[in-house]
């Protein structure tokens, strides 16, 4: 990764977001929970870094970062359902996107979500 990809990608974040240019945004800063980008909005986000960044996005899932538009309460109404309550809690327990996994996606070229993913970790 080029010294200035995290400028870069941060540039990038701070554009597409619309965050207050005084926001303090770094490589742990996350997405959906930081940057409150979700649904229809994280799409077009991630459609626009694929194609800025130029990053291989064939097995990106979607749906393992973030949540759908809005919330619906009736799935409220399903929890005492055992099935349904594990549906549900399978939707909430989501891997947090950061900027340092996007860094990461630019340095590999393609979205590879157990390399992106554990460098996280790091």
């Amino acid at each position: 990764m080029a010294i200035n990809s995290i400028a870069e990608i941060e540039d990038f974040v701070r554009k597409e977001s619309g965050i207050f240019p005084g926001k303090k945004i770094n490589p742990s800063t996350t997405i959906e929970d930081d940057l409150h980008i979700t649904g229809d909005d994280a799409i077009e986000f991630m459609e626009k870094f694929f194609d800025k960044f130029e990053v291989d996005y064939s097995s990106f899932d979607f749906q393992r970062y973030f949540n759908g538009e809005g919330f619906n309460p009736f799935k409220l109404l399903l929890l005492p359902f055992p099935s349904f309550r594990r549906k549900f809690q399978q939707e909430a327990e989501k891997v947090p996107l950061t900027l340092g996994m996007l860094a990461k996606a630019v340095e590999l070229k393609k979205w590879d979500a157990e390399k992106i993913e554990q460098h996280q970790l790091n």
